[in-house]
């Protein structure tokens, strides 16, 4: 879309503005819109400054989990193998495990494979007494707005999604991140555990990374050398 309207504006100056400059499928982006990239601050200044909240602490797998059977689609691993393989006690046990060694109370969002993972994942918690809940692209607008409510006041500790909480979705009272989705792309990576760097009370973020995503991409504050140019 954007490309068509710049089409018909062919003396336009262009800006563009990310917090994550690749494009779809972890490659350049987009080199023929964009000449110059600029780096306005880096993850270490904007910790610095306040303006993010301290560096997380960052757990991870327990045990490992084999994803080398894994077909990808679209640059990214197949949902089907994926919830195959993270679907299992053993890996859900550790999350509610590790959650409960290491939450110290903080309000928590789960990232999963699927729905069935999801909801798998949330009774794992609620057979412990844990308050969790779940929503996906299927739940209405008024019980998305319900849950988290309810995660903001701690009527609910925990809340499992599927793609929904990962980008445009602000609430800095929320620091522990249950990372259950194995990802190839950065970008996903970045966006989910940046939803947990938003200062609030002096609460460090805790990301408890059951994915492998970190030992894949390294940790999502890193301070990174964007470039236009093809990987």
């Amino acid at each position: 879309t954007t490309r068509e309207i710049l089409k018909r504006y062919p003396d336009a100056q262009v800006f563009g503005f990310t917090a994550t400059p690749l494009a779809a499928g972890g490659g350049t982006l987009g080199g023929d819109l964009f000449q110059i990239i600029v780096q306005s601050a880096t993850y270490k200044e904007l910790i610095a400054a306040k303006w993010l909240a301290e560096e997380p602490l960052i757990w991870g797998l327990e045990r490992s989990v084999d994803l080398s059977g894994i077909a990808t689609t679209a640059g990214d691993f197949d949902m089907g193998g994926l919830e195959r393989a993270m679907n299992q006690p053993q890996v859900t046990g550790d999350i509610v495990k590790t959650w409960q060694e290491r939450s110290e109370g903080r309000h928590t969002v789960g990232f999963a494979c699927t729905i069935e993972h999801s909801i798998s994942i949330m009774k794992r918690f609620q057979d412990v007494g844990v308050r969790a809940g779940h929503l996906d692209g299927t739940t209405s607008e008024v019980e998305r707005e319900r849950l988290l409510a309810a995660l903001d006041s701690g009527e609910l500790q925990v809340l499992m999604n599927v793609d929904v909480l990962s980008e445009g979705w602000d609430q800095p009272s929320v620091k522990y991140m249950i990372g259950a989705r194995p990802t190839l792309s950065l970008t996903k990576h970045m966006q989910q555990s940046g939803r947990f760097f938003r200062p609030w009370n002096g609460v460090r973020p805790v990301i408890a990374d059951h994915a492998g995503n970190t030992d894949r991409h390294g940790a999502p504050h890193l301070d990174r050398v964007w470039s236009l140019e093809a990987a």
